[in-house]
Parts: C-alpha cells; structure tokens; sequence
C-alpha cells in the first residue's frame, strides 16, 4: 500500500505496488511496469491481488481482502495498482490519477519505457481502453476485460434523441471511436457471452476493420470473466512478449479532444471546427516524404522530441498535395490550414485559443486542480453554498475532495493555482461579477445572453467553460442563473455538457443521467470556436 498527494485537490491519496523480486536498489536493469485498474467500488490491493490470479472466496468481503491480500506470487515486472479517485470511471479526474500515478512509479523506480502495459476489468477495463487509446505512445499493449466500450449502447443513451453536441461527446466518450490510435496498441479483450459482449466485439471490430492486432475471447460466462483470465497470473505471460516500437512509420491519430492529441510522432494542433473529431492517417516513407490524410485539423506537427523514423522528412503529401519541407525547429516541423489550404508554418498564439489542456469542454477542468466558489453576495447565499457543494460531491463514490471556499475568503494565491468553479448569480458571486465582462456567456437583465444571441426568461440557468482570465492555463467553469431558484437546476445537470449550455429551469430540473432528457429544456449549447468565441449556430435537435 503507497499513497501520494494528488495536485487535483492537495490531498494524500492511495494506490498499490508490487516490486519485482529481480528489483535492486542499486542495480541497472529496467523492469516492465504493468497498471492494473479495479472495477466498480474496487480497490487498489484487491485488483494486484485479482491479476495474480486470487479470486475472492464466497463469503470473503472486498474490506477484509484489501486488509488481507495475501502472497501476489511472482513476476518479473512492477504492478500498479491506481485508485482512480474510486468510482470515478478512469475519465476526467480518474484518468488524471492514473497518469499522475505511473509518473510517480517512474520517478521513484527504474521502469522501461518499452514495456508499460494496462490492463482491467468492467469499469477497469474500460478505462485500460480508453486510457491507452488517449496515450497509445505510453502503452505496449492493453487487455481490456468485460468492458464497456460503447457509449451509444447504454440505456441511459440507446433510443433517445440526442442534440448534435451531444453526439459529439457520446463519441468522444466511447472507446470504440479511438480505436484508430491503436495500429501499435495490441488489444486482448475477453467478455463473456452473457454479459452483453458487443462492447467488446464493437472495440475488436474496429481494429480488425484497419488491420490493427487484436484478439477477443467470449467464454460462456456472465460479467466474471477476470478470474479464468487472470488466473495463474498467465496475464504476464501474455503482455511479456509486447514492446512499444521505437519509431513506427505509419499512424493514425483521431481525437475530439485536444487534451488528447498526439500519438508517437504525429500531433494535432488545432481543428478547424470543436463541434466534431479530427483525424490524421500518415505514413513516413523510407525515401522521407510523409503521406498524411486528414480529416478536421487545422494545425499538425510532426514531433522531433519523438522517435521519428529515417530519413528526416523532405516534403508531406498532403490530402494529395505535395509541400516541401524545411530542416523545421527545435520541436519538429508544423502545418498550418487557412484560406488558400496547407502550408509549412506555426500555428499563431496570439490572443485566447485552444490548445492542448485548454480545450473543454465542461469536464476537462478535472484534470487539474479545482476550487469551488460560491457567492455570499445574496441573502440566500446559504442556497448557493448548497449547491456549490453538491456540485463538488455530485458523482457517487468518488473519493477526491475538492476544495470549497465563499467568495469573500478566497485568496489571491488560490485564485492564481486553481481552475475554479464559479457558483452564483449577478451580485451574488463577488468573483463572477468580477470577471463577467471578459467571459462570453453572461447573465443580464431578464436573461441570458451568449455572444450576440440574447435569451430572455427568469428561469434561465447557465453552465460554461472559459480560459481563467486571472490565471493564464488555467479555466473557469461558471454555474449562473438570471434566479436563485434557476441556480439551484445545476445540481441536476446531465454529465456530457459541452463547452456551454443555457437550459430553462420552467419545467422543473433537468434529470440526473448522462444527456438531457427533458425536451425543449436546453436553450442554447456548443463548443466555442478555437479562439473561444462564441461563432457556431446553437447545436440543438435539428
């Protein structure tokens, strides 16, 4: 058992470690690290204890086998055990544990780099998919066991009518639309036929659709397929014969999220519209031309802090034009789309823009460190506490803890270290008012308004994701309302949002799940556009 203090919210949070018998302190040798991720109110010794192959007897409880694991066995290779902040789901700040985890393993021990596998069951499973697909230059190999790959298959999600932001975030929610970053990530997936096993099938069938190596095993079996296939620890057997490759010269990189945005050596910079993915396909040939098909990019770069393949790179074949390359800089060597199509050159960081880690929507802010804010500027301010603190506790079993502080307490230093979560009305939130004239979603008299379009109505409420104007790389997520009343809708809001939402509180609160289910409640919603200007039409029911 280790722990760690996590930047998310500055406190000490577990995981598990098991060292290799071969490990000397003193020693050279690097050792392969395999992270193995727990499902559903798992725990981190239980999962170690799970991949060696312990099953849990019948009347043994989860708390006395996370006391009492017993002897792992052996291996010939670090297993990490995360705890993804508990129940929350290997995305957002769950996902942000792991890596943050696997980089303290890597300070603190000799681990190859070549050789880092993931692995997973149910909720771990999906969350070993989704996190190597989102670093598939990190990861030699993944085993994905009775996981949930596709979103769209949910019953919070199949049959309904979803706005087109929404089926944005469904893809960039489901694994199965990452599959094309896995040409070097071989996938093993097991799901058993009575558990529902075309998540599983979805995933495989997509790498097999691009020629990609993956293998899926369907045992009849219901949702416990983790014991047979860990059993023994035969698991190690399996990901031994895996190494990540130094400089692969074909690639696919997709993504709808610029936090994910770079495989090996290909990275994508910019897209040209946030309401949708983007996709390169590149293939750097031995006589130094790169062949690269896109679909959505405004800005790519070819990165030379990765391995590149040999020769250097002369010229790009470019969506069928040929562009010579110059020697590029110290980063790599950049393309740029604009009006007349692409060309060699730096994408321009003038002004707000996105940008990798500063991207949104909404729930990216989870992946640094956050402060909630509530205004105590209303004589109703003990409401706008209330649900300033159901909103940092909304997701069930999620164990970290952030940060809560009234408008009047915070401090200059918090303001400056922390993305914060602005809770309040106009007057209420002394913060929110403030910054208000600088954010592009604001509450005025009798309503809402979101850059040029003006939505009246007293039971209007708001959600939104901005660049944090006091401190640069940093966001704000704003919860405003025209009421107190209509504030109080927040705590209700659905998970996927995306960069801002204006949705009317008339008919009651929006109900808890993953979309908006209540027709005619959202009002306005998108993605602002890459200089975080409100320049697309509302993204509603067409």
């Amino acid at each position: 058992r280790r722990g760690y203090r996590s930047s998310l919210d500055g406190q000490l949070h577990p995981y598990a470690l098991y060292v290799p018998p071969g490990w000397m302190e003193n020693g050279e040798t690097r050792f392969p690290l395999l992270v193995v991720l727990h499902g559903l109110n798992g725990h981190p010794v239980r999962a170690i204890s799970a991949v060696f192959g312990h099953p849990m007897g019948e009347d043994e409880s989860g708390e006395h086998r996370a006391r009492h694991p017993g002897a792992p066995g052996k291996a010939g290779m670090f297993v990490l055990a995360p705890d993804g902040f508990g129940n929350a789901g290997y995305h957002g700040a769950g996902e942000q544990d792991v890596l943050d985890v696997i980089d303290v393993v890597k300070h603190r021990y000799r681990i190859d780099d070549d050789r880092m596998y993931i692995t997973g069951a149910s909720m771990g499973g999906t969350g070993a998919a989704r996190i190597a697909l989102h670093h598939p230059d990190r990861f030699a190999a993944v085993a994905a066991l009775c996981g949930y790959h596709n979103v769209r298959h949910f019953s919070a999600i199949k049959g309904r009518a979803l706005h087109p932001f929404e089926e944005t975030l469904v893809a960039a929610r489901s694994v199965v639309d990452q599959a094309g970053n896995g040409r070097h990530v071989p996938l093993y997936a097991v799901h058993g036929t009575k558990d529902f096993p075309l998540h599983s099938r979805n995933l495989v069938e997509q790498y097999l659709l691009r020629g990609f190596d993956a293998r899926l095993e369907t045992p009849v079996a219901g949702h416990n397929v983790w014991d047979d296939t860990w059993k023994g620890g035969r698991i190690f057997a399996h990901f031994a014969k895996y190494r990540r490759p130094a400089a692969p010269r074909r690639l696919e990189l997709v993504t709808a999220d610029l936090r994910f945005n770079g495989n090996h050596w290909l990275q994508i910079d910019a897209l040209q519209r946030y309401d949708a993915g983007a996709r390169l396909v590149a293939h750097w040939r031995e006589d130094g031309e790169v062949d690269i098909r896109t679909e959505n990019a405004a800005a790519f770069s070819l990165r030379r802090q990765a391995a590149c393949p040999e020769p250097a790179p002369v010229a790009v074949m470019l969506d069928g034009v040929r562009i010579p390359l110059s020697a590029g800089d110290a980063e790599g060597w950049h393309l740029i789309r604009d009006d007349g199509g692409w060309r060699e050159g730096v994408l321009s960081r003038n002004g707000l823009h996105k940008r990798s880690g500063l991207s949104g929507p909404v729930a990216d802010a989870e992946h640094g460190p956050l402060l909630f804010v509530y205004g105590t500027g209303d004589e109703n301010w003990a409401l706008t506490r209330e649900v300033a603190q159901r909103l940092r506790r909304r997701h069930g079993g999620m164990t970290i803890e952030w940060p809560m502080r009234a408008d009047v307490e915070i401090t200059g230093e918090e303001i400056r270290t922390h993305s914060l979560v602005l809770v309040g009305t106009p007057g209420s939130n002394r913060l929110l008012d403030r910054l208000a004239d600088r954010l592009p979603v604001r509450v005025e008299s009798g309503g809402i308004r979101v850059g040029d379009r003006f939505h009246a109505g007293n039971t209007l409420a708001a959600v939104f994701i901005h660049p944090h104007p006091l401190a640069p790389g940093r966001y704000v997520v704003v919860h405003t309302a025209v009421t107190q009343e209509a504030l109080a809708g927040a705590v209700d809001l659905p998970e996927l949002l995306p960069d801002y939402v204006v949705y009317d509180t008339a008919g009651g609160h929006p109900e808890r799940g993953m979309v908006f289910s209540v027709e005619g409640q959202v009002v306005d919603a998108g993605f602002f556009d890459g200089n975080w200007e409100v320049t697309y039409p509302s993204l509603l029911l067409r």
